[in-house]
């Protein structure tokens, strides 16, 4: 039902889920519901213009979902103003936003103190208490653990090989999901997608990566048009993407 990773793609996948199960976010999934529940979950690896564009399509389909965001990312700023906003938008949807937590950055091993640490900045731009977490790339750095007053995404009572589906990569390890959202043996099931893997177009999994370097670069290029007179005067001429195709970088 995925093969290009389209927007479209995912409407259809949304719209196939909603019939056969209830939707759900880790803070609403209900123990021992009657209906099979189905918790949707975002990891927010890399852009959070693109988990907000996820969030409008979950929004407009009526669909319930946890977004995961990192305070310690690499290539994301959750405190920069744009980004704020954005994920305060999120939460305005009636969506549930956590924390997505790298434990491999904390030498003494106190996450439950990190954790809490990384949850009081997502709540300030929220203004909601952070009841859930998901752990960043547990399968490389092998540590699985819960920590007390959390959701744990990787909970084994939401969390195995016969519950969980991912599209991690834009894979999803030979698991036919059509069969996964329709099988109504499960009580609870868990599927994570990435906003990063979805767009308007297909796109290969380097172009993904590629697309989201160019939007970057043209958000660097305005703020400097705005901000930076040399900058405006000699970007006349030739502006950042243009010096980038001339180096064939």
């Amino acid at each position: 039902m995925i093969d290009n990773f389209t927007y479209d793609e995912y409407r259809a996948v949304l719209e196939l889920a909603y019939k056969h199960n209830v939707i759900t976010s880790f803070n609403r999934y209900r123990e021992g519901y009657k209906d099979n529940q189905l918790i949707l979950r975002h990891d927010i690896d890399f852009s959070v213009e693109m988990a907000y564009e996820v969030a409008k399509i979950n929004y407009e389909m009526n669909v319930d979902a946890t977004f995961f965001f990192m305070i310690t990312n690499s290539h994301y700023n959750c405190l920069d103003k744009k980004n704020r906003t954005l994920i305060k938008c999120i939460a305005n949807m009636g969506f549930e936003v956590g924390l997505h937590f790298d434990p491999t950055l904390y030498a003494d091993c106190d996450f439950a103190k990190h954790a809490k640490f990384e949850s009081n900045i997502i709540e300030s731009i929220t203004g909601v208490r952070v009841e859930s977490i998901s752990l960043h790339n547990p399968s490389i750095h092998g540590q699985m653990f819960n920590i007390i007053g959390y959701n744990n995404a990787y909970d084994a009572k939401w969390f195995s090989d016969e519950v969980y589906l991912s599209d991690s990569r834009k894979m999803f390890r030979n698991k036919n999901i059509k069969d996964f959202l329709t099988d109504k043996t499960k009580s609870v099931k868990q599927v994570l997608f990435h906003p990063i893997h979805y767009n308007t177009t297909a796109l290969t999994y380097t172009e993904t990566f590629a697309e989201l370097v160019v939007k970057e670069i043209e958000t660097f290029d305005e703020e400097l048009l705005i901000a930076n007179e040399n900058y405006f005067d000699q970007a006349k001429n030739k502006r950042i993407i243009s010096i980038l195709k001339d180096r064939k970088v």
